[in-house]
């Protein structure tokens, strides 16, 4: 009897997950799937539609066919395509190396560096001097001050650091053995070993620098505007309202197309990053657990 109730419960508490979780994950994407069905309507009535759309209203690219005519858009995309890529190669060598430097026991103050990391973690010098720093070193206005300063940060050195350490000592002793010197090693032995850990490190940085506008916003000015990233055109459309070379293709003012332009801004934002993560999932996953920080 205690057996059988026992097992009642079980079936209650996985179905209660179960419900919860899909209530999590419909609530998640009610809002994506909104704006994606907001993006392909028309966008007139779009404007006179406020309500929470399910389907398109009157099925329509128009919203895209205007977002495309937008000033700076491609070469804004373009920017941050070289931005992140750039970014995130930078970031995951210069983490790659110190975090091999940090696991190696042998290495001299290797605990207080590995301490100083992690107060980084904790406290920073805040926005004024970050701001003075970039802009000392000359790298304002420049593409400079958006790949160097964020390339790399403490989670990422961190991470990959508990990644190294989770490698055998056997197989890095194997292969000192075999006259492998340390970039051999770094580069056939511990690059193919954490891969998942390096996987993670290269999302989060794509991740952040793709969605990044603080940074722009603060060294990028409106004379310079060859050099911004994506992100500010789409603050300048979603926030001001802005519709630099778009032009109404009716007698409408272009301030009624501005609900279907935003919702195609998303979308275009977002495309790459949605279309990149279900590659990256299972390393994902697998390095954010194994390579959270360890007590």
């Amino acid at each position: 009897m205690n057996l059988r109730k026992l097992k009642l419960s079980d079936v209650f508490i996985k179905m209660l997950v179960y419900f919860l979780t899909a209530s999590f994950a419909l609530i998640c994407i009610l809002p994506v799937w909104h704006v994606l069905v907001s993006s392909f309507s028309d966008p007139i009535q779009l404007t006179m539609d406020q309500s929470f759309l399910f389907r398109p209203i009157g099925f329509s690219t128009e919203s895209y066919e205007l977002l495309f005519q937008y000033d700076n858009l491609w070469r804004s995309y373009l920017n941050t395509i070289f931005y992140t890529a750039t970014s995130t190669v930078l970031g995951v060598f210069i983490s790659l190396l110190a975090a091999y430097v940090l696991s190696r026991k042998k290495v001299l103050l290797n605990k207080f560096f590995t301490i100083f990391i992690l107060i980084t973690m904790l406290f920073s010098g805040g926005l004024i001097p970050f701001a003075v720093v970039v802009r000392t070193l000359g790298m304002q206005n420049s593409p400079l001050a958006l790949i160097i300063p964020t390339c790399t940060n403490a989670m990422s050195i961190i991470i990959l650091k508990n990644g190294i350490d989770s490698v055998p000592d056997e197989i890095f002793d194997a292969a000192y053995m075999d006259g492998a010197g340390h970039t051999r090693t770094l580069i056939q032995v511990v690059i193919p070993l954490t891969t998942s850990f390096i996987a993670v490190v290269a999302l989060m940085n794509a991740i952040g620098q793709w969605n990044s506008w603080v940074t722009a916003s603060l060294f990028i000015s409106k004379s310079h505007q060859e050099w911004y990233p994506l992100q500010l055109v789409m603050r300048d459309i979603l926030l001001n309202n802005s519709t630099l070379g778009v032009v109404s293709p009716s007698g409408y003012p272009i301030t009624f197309y501005l609900e279907g332009l935003r919702a195609a801004a998303i979308i275009v934002a977002a495309l790459p990053l949605i279309m990149l993560y279900p590659f990256l999932q299972k390393h994902f996953e697998k390095g954010i657990i194994i390579g959270g920080v360890k007590g």
